[in-house]
């Protein structure tokens, strides 16, 4: 797999997450089109999407990435998560939940590398039914943020 279609693929997780907007895709497309002799229309398309929604931004990323099962870019999709946690812009339940969803979306939720979401998720449930009280929120943003960052350091440490 290519590093453009791993990226496109990581773009396209993070965005599927919440982990970044969709000016952040427009604004890595634009960047790859001024490196590229010739873009493809995808590419373009994605600079041009300012107005399309998350899932057709999404899709087209899925296009460009080519194979979207890949472990590597899926996990510095969802590692790109921690910046908006430490800056307290997704709140740890929804991040928890959102990766819940995408990757059981994906068919990967009871992969090795991604089971701690369904701890996390877990936890999530036992606090929204009150068996948990706030005060496990901290652990479990330390949890989240762990496991996030062990991703980050993985796909750093790939290449």
């Amino acid at each position: 797999m290519s590093i453009f279609a791993r990226n496109a693929n990581a773009y396209r997780v993070a965005l599927l997450i919440g982990a970044i907007d969709v000016p952040d895709v427009i604004a890595w497309a634009d960047s790859e089109i001024a490196a590229s002799e010739i873009p493809s229309n995808s590419l373009i398309d994605i600079s041009l999407g300012r107005s399309k929604t998350i899932a057709e931004i999404a899709s087209l990323l899925a296009y460009l990435a080519v194979d979207t099962s890949d472990e590597c870019s899926l996990k510095r999709g969802i590692g790109m998560l921690a910046n908006r946690i430490r800056a307290k812009q997704i709140d740890v339940q929804t991040a928890i939940m959102n990766c819940y969803r995408c990757l059981q979306s994906e068919n990967l939720l009871y992969n090795d590398d991604f089971r701690i979401f369904v701890n996390l998720e877990d936890d999530v449930s036992l606090i929204r039914d009150g068996i948990f009280g706030p005060d496990k929120l901290p652990e479990l943003e330390s949890d989240l943020l762990a496991a996030l960052d062990e991703m980050t350091q993985y796909t750093e440490n790939a290449g």
